[in-house]
């Protein structure tokens, strides 16, 4: 079993692609898929995740956990004027009469949010004055004409929230889901390391993908990164959590780390948007796509661009071609940083550091673990990598990269790993010599976080001979 698609994207299902003949088309296009646990049911999400495990069972599914931003809890949409005083407060919060619209919310109002001036409804779209703050109510003057549309986010910069709260709701939606079919999980509003090592010991075969989205994340980013499987910037809620006019370098920052620590990086909110009713993407978006190329970007998720436009076939064929043809080697940007402060583990040379300067060379790597990836990951960007490994989750994480081809074998052997590897390369010499003279192949001795690695061959096909 190998994955020879490829695709850079994370397709989000929905109305517009849970039939199964939608979804036949759509796991034909992109090999993961997400499902949003916040919206729909249980039953839905029970169905969708059977459904596309029956139709193939090699793709990976990724459930957003629900996150505990406060969201709106209006059921049909609510006409809001500028210059017009609401209410937005907790769903059990009583209050006396007011002449102010009051929209219910959600979850609790996040903390440390004095300070503020303002805040925003749906990813920072509708700006509004704060007036007053209270015991979880906050009341605000709108900047703006907008409707207010069911289930809307409410942001407020620089607040955090409470990680107690946030593991018991987590908790809580995980129970649900403990036998549902999926790979990976997909973490809202991480702030520190202690939330994913929580969800790890409940779910230790599943793939942790953290998102960073507010300013204590931003702060603590290089211990979320080191903690988790893969990382998910969401511009949205960034943008409007820590402020736009901090949105370029907070994305670049956290992009860096990510890559010198070898983890695969998302990107995610906005990234076609204009292609939910139109057939091409325009010159922004088109330039955004390829600076998340140059920021080493494996992956881009769409949301409703997959889940509720009609378009969402087009929209991949084209995000695939794109990608397909746009060459940029992100490794020129990588090699601009430096890795002080993000990898200490650097102070006894060994074969990983002699990696670095094989940069154009295909890599062979058998791993179970797959922490041998990251190391490989932290030295080489442009490189395309084979990995040989026994463990389905491997399998399943090395989805996530890109530029990564997984490949499933029967067991790994501890005591004659050298042996193995020179045997599935000699086994699959027609996958890893289409284009190539030589490859190079690493083999770690006593594979665990932070192993060394102990052998490096470059074998030519004339070596297997």
């Amino acid at each position: 079993m190998n994955n020879n698609l490829i695709s850079p994207v994370i397709a989000t299902i929905g109305p517009a692609t849970e039939e199964r003949k939608n979804l036949v088309t759509l796991l034909k296009l992109c090999d993961i898929v997400r499902i949003n646990g916040g919206h729909n049911t249980l039953s839905w999400h029970k169905n969708v995740s059977s459904n596309v495990k029956k139709i193939d069972s090699t793709k990976v599914i990724l459930i957003d956990v629900p996150g505990i931003k406060p969201r709106t809890l209006n059921k049909k949409p609510i006409i809001i004027k500028k210059g017009e005083k609401i209410i937005f407060c907790g769903k059990e919060k009583k209050l006396s009469k007011s002449n102010y619209k009051i929209v219910k919310l959600s979850n609790p109002l996040p903390k440390n949010y004095k300070k503020n001036k303002h805040f925003s409804i749906s990813d920072g779209q509708f700006s509004f004055s704060l007036i007053k703050y209270g015991k979880n109510y906050v009341i605000g003057k709108s900047k703006v004409n907008f409707i207010l549309l069911p289930n809307k986010g409410l942001n407020i910069p620089g607040s955090f929230y409470d990680e107690n709260y946030q593991l018991k709701v987590y908790k809580n939606f995980l129970k649900k889901i403990n036998n549902f079919k999926f790979d990976a999980l997909g973490i809202s509003y991480v702030q520190s390391e202690k939330i994913i090592n929580k969800i790890r010991k409940i779910f230790p075969s599943k793939i942790i993908v953290s998102k960073i989205e507010n300013s204590l994340g931003l702060h603590n980013s290089l211990e979320i990164i080191k903690s988790s499987d893969a990382i998910m910037i969401d511009r949205g809620d960034l943008a409007a959590e820590a402020g736009e006019q901090n949105l370029f370098n907070d994305v670049v920052r956290v992009s860096k780390q990510v890559k010198y620590l070898g983890r695969p990086l998302i990107i995610a909110t906005e990234n076609l948007e204009s292609m939910i009713e139109k057939v091409a993407p325009t010159k922004s978006e088109i330039m955004s796509l390829g600076l998340n190329t140059l920021l080493g970007a494996d992956k881009i998720m769409l949301s409703d661009e997959t889940a509720t436009s009609t378009n969402w076939k087009n929209t991949i064929n084209w995000v695939n071609k794109f990608y397909n043809f746009t060459n940029i080697d992100s490794s020129t940007m990588k090699n601009s940083f430096t890795r002080t402060g993000i990898d200490e583990n650097h102070s006894n040379l060994c074969i990983w550091d002699a990696i670095e300067t094989l940069n154009h060379l295909p890599f062979v790597i058998a791993t179970k673990s797959g922490a041998a990836i990251y190391e490989l990951k932290k030295r080489i960007n442009g490189n395309r990598i084979f990995v040989f490994t026994d463990s389905i989750r491997t399998y399943n994480l090395c989805r996530f990269w890109n530029g990564i081809t997984a490949n499933i074998v029967q067991k790994m052997l501890k005591k004659e790993g050298g042996k193995q590897i020179l045997g599935i390369v000699k086994q699959h010499s027609n996958l890893l010599f289409t284009s190539n003279s030589a490859i190079a192949t690493v083999f770690v001795l006593n594979p665990r976080k932070g192993a060394r690695a102990n052998a490096l061959y470059i074998v030519t096909k004339k070596d297997l001979k």
